[in-house]
């Protein structure tokens, strides 16, 4: 038997809830107009008498005043001031239900704003006695705590009401405080871009020109300044975001299962039952023996495949917005990024360890140099093999159909930070981003020898 679910609030709990169950109006709509018509037609009544009768204790009780003598029950009296207070008091109580939703209202509104307000406090420092103004970390990184905060307090309490709104205020403080036009460019795209021409104004560059432009000795390799191992060592020198540009997508990263279901529920286009869809696994396609698979067994997983897409692809609700930010070296382990807009996105030298992504995370233009991928499923992502290649993985990646696995990736899959064992992910991670060129994956460990 199915548990009832716990009032939200008092008129919930009454039966006057914001959202009723129409379901239900159908089959006892005649018995509820029956009630509520006599109720229209007997309370005037009941009002009525109770006037006449509470008129008549007046004068029973003045008479028994001026002239000593017996008069009305003066407890019937207060029977009948209860039945004509009663209705004040419930209305009274309603009244004073809505003042404190009112209430509670504002005072979510006055924290969203106080927490916005924080989001772009500034302080004024002094460098090589010049004042100049910079951003107040740790005022902002208090400003976005307190917004994680309302998020789950909204989730929990008041039916995710300023959970998505909160999503759309850190993902928009992301996009405007680290913008893909301020990461910095490698040297081989700044060669792709000065040696392609993009019309009769913008003739293209020579090699010799692009040598001298950007001071590159001409005895020099230009090879050795534009190969990917280059490019890969320069993306393991990035920097890091900044605190509060990080901690933000952390927040974005640990949403619960219950703040998902809120997101794929949020829209004019989705469903108000709509279930968080990206956690579904796709199914798997049968292995096969030694013998070939069946006709049948195809026909089934094509099925069930097709069903899978469809899921996905009938997703109307919220999606993390992170379009154009400069997403380079940042952690993005464990970070749901499921149905998020990705396009044009800088994530050079990005952790992105069981991140999760599916077909519906655009990656469009996205670049991974210098990334760590591991438990990663890409393999309904429309990846190329120059995105894969840039960074590092081991043999947790499910790659996209026809994109061959990088020569530099280990064939297994590697333990996770341990202390006694060098080849651990991280380890070999930061071991190919030091010296890419020369970096050679370890091989699989020896198989432990039979017992028997």
């Amino acid at each position: 038997m199915a548990k009832k679910p716990r009032p939200e609030d008092l008129l919930d709990w009454i039966g006057l809830t914001d959202a009723p169950d129409w379901k239900l109006a159908r089959p006892y709509g005649r018995l509820i107009g029956f009630v509520v018509s006599a109720i229209l037609i007997f309370v005037p009544i009941l009002v009525i008498f109770a006037l006449i009768a509470a008129f008549v204790v007046v004068l029973g009780t003045s008479h028994q005043v001026w002239t000593g003598a017996g008069g009305p029950n003066l407890g019937a009296g207060a029977l009948i001031a209860a039945i004509l207070g009663a209705p004040f008091v419930i209305w009274g109580t309603v009244i004073k239900h809505r003042q404190l939703g009112f209430q509670k209202e504002g005072h979510i509104t006055d924290r969203i704003s106080k927490a916005v307000e924080q989001l772009g406090a500034e302080k004024v420092v002094k460098i090589d006695g010049e004042e100049r103004s910079e951003p107040n970390i740790e005022v902002r990184i208090g400003g976005l705590l307190s917004l994680e905060r309302i998020s789950q307090d909204s989730v929990a309490y008041d039916k995710g009401r300023d959970h998505v709104r909160v999503m759309e205020i850190l993902c928009a403080y992301i996009r405007n405080n680290a913008p893909a036009s301020e990461a910095r460019i490698s040297m081989r795209e700044t060669y792709e871009r000065e040696t392609t021409s993009s019309g009769p104004d913008d003739p293209p560059l020579r090699d010799e020109d692009f040598k001298e432009k950007y001071n590159i000795r001409q005895q020099d390799d230009l090879e050795d300044w534009i190969s990917p191992e280059a490019t890969k060592t320069w993306a393991s020198r990035l920097p890091k975001p900044r605190g509060d540009i990080q901690l933000a997508l952390s927040i974005l990263g640990r949403r619960d299962a219950n703040q998902c279901r809120h997101e794929a529920r949020w829209g004019t286009d989705a469903k108000p039952d709509a279930d968080w869809v990206f956690d579904t696994p796709y199914p798997a396609l049968p292995e096969a023996d030694e013998v070939a698979l069946t006709e049948e067994a195809l026909d089934t997983y094509e099925r069930e495949l097709f069903a899978w897409m469809e899921l996905i692809g009938a997703y109307a609700g919220y999606r993390l917005d992170l379009r154009g930010s400069n997403l380079q070296n940042a952690d993005l382990s464990s970070a749901i990024l499921s149905g998020a807009r990705l396009n044009k996105t800088r994530m050079e030298g990005a952790d992105l360890r069981r991140a999760r992504m599916d077909t519906s995370t655009s990656l469009s233009a996205a670049t991974f140099q210098g990334a760590a991928l591991r438990d990663v499923d890409y393999h309904d992502v429309e990846l190329t093999a120059d995105q894969i290649s840039a960074a590092f993985g081991d043999a947790s990646v499910i790659l996209p159909e026809g994109v061959p696995r990088p020569a530099h990736w280990p064939e297994w899959e590697l333990p996770i930070f341990t202390d006694d064992d060098p080849n651990d992910f991280y380890t070999q991670w930061r071991k190919w981003q030091a010296d890419p060129e020369a970096y050679v994956p370890p091989p699989p460990p020896d198989p432990a020898p039979d017992a028997s």
